[in-house]
């Protein structure tokens, strides 16, 4: 071997040792999601296929699945050694779908999220603005960031080791101190939905143990407070000088593992549940709320939920056994069409 180049090779080797590891780590959770995908493929087709082309839950369910294939795959090509030498544009290309495609896939998830808060409060105009408001208060300001910090890696050709090992790719560090602070503010974001929540749900719904309601309860909570934990480690091994560090990208993985599963299992329990009055409340204006409607459809649905009541046309809601059962009226028919399970 060339004396000139061994000390080059031996310097980078810590470097190349950490890359593999987390390799390691990053390999279960491609896994993990891929399983997820293809083992609820018939629950996608069977339920979301079918609702209509611009409802907001089918858009966002889509949105988040496809483009975390995309992201996965794109990493894989950028990141694994495979022996096939791309060009530095091409690189430089393929940086940038990497980049795109993670940060939409976790916006769009926590949207998933945020919808819900509105379904929750009953779907009026005014809750509508307010949490749009909020949430793109916080979110253009950590995506431009993020996006800076991402692009801030800049493809460079490929060194005497990366040859040598099969990597397609080489890039500079990114500005960490752009990343840090885009994570803080999504982690803000998230402590807030988080908040928001429980407020809602303690208020509006602490005696209500519907289907629908313990789907949000067990795949809302348990997405938030993984997430929030997740996160927190997340900033700081990307704030400069902090001692934590994440050179195996463990938090990264988990993170990027939770948040999809657990933002597409929510969606999909959702358009799932078969408890028919929470259904027309909460489910119905995720997935199949007639545009047309008034926002006083809207409240009467997610009305539905607080108790028993007499609707227009007669028909009853009655509670049983912990378990809410409705009398069809055509009313509620026009609203969504129960799902079988």
């Amino acid at each position: 071997m060339d004396p000139e180049i061994s000390p080059e090779i031996i310097s980078l080797l810590p470097v190349y040792e950490a890359l593999q590891i987390s390799q390691f780590t990053q390999l279960p959770t491609i896994a993990a999601l891929l399983y997820h995908y293809v083992f609820t493929l018939d629950d996608e087709v069977s339920q979301i296929w079918p609702q209509p082309t611009w409802k907001t839950g089918k858009i966002l369910f889509l949105a988040i699945r496809y483009t975390g294939i995309v992201y996965m795959t794109s990493l894989l090509a950028v990141n694994w050694p495979h022996h096939h030498e791309f060009s530095v544009p091409g690189c430089e290309a393929l940086g940038v779908l990497v980049t795109l495609a993670v940060m939409l896939t976790r916006t769009f998830a926590e949207a998933a999220l945020w919808l819900c808060l509105y379904a929750l409060l009953g779907g009026k105009p005014k809750y509508f603005y307010l949490l749009a408001i909020g949430f793109l208060v916080l979110t253009i300001p950590a995506v431009v960031l993020t996006g800076m910090g991402l692009m801030s890696q800049r493809a460079i050709p490929r060194n005497i080791l990366d040859s040598l090992l099969g990597y397609p790719c080489s890039f500079l560090p990114p500005q960490r101190h752009l990343l840090a602070i885009g994570s803080y503010i999504v982690l803000a974001r998230t402590s807030l939905a988080l908040v928001v929540g429980l407020v809602i749900l303690f208020v509006r719904y602490r005696k209500q143990n519907h289907n629908l309601i313990k789907v949000i309860r067990r795949e809302g909570g348990i997405f938030y407070i993984s997430t929030l934990i997740l996160m927190f480690f997340s900033c700081l091994t990307v704030t400069p000088r902090s001692p934590v560090k994440d050179s195996y990208n463990i938090v990264s993985s988990l993170k990027t593992l939770f948040v999809y599963v657990f933002a597409d299992r929510l969606l999909l329990r959702l358009k799932k549940v078969d408890d028919r009055s929470t259904q027309a409340g909460i489910s119905t204006l995720v997935f199949n709320h007639d545009e047309r409607a008034s926002s006083e459809l809207l409240c009467d649905a997610a009305d539905d939920l607080v108790g028993p009541h007499r609707d227009e046309e007669g028909g009853t809601i009655q509670e049983g056994e912990g378990m809410m059962a409705i009398v069809e009226t055509s009313e509620l028919k026009t609203m969504g069409k129960r799902v079988e399970v």
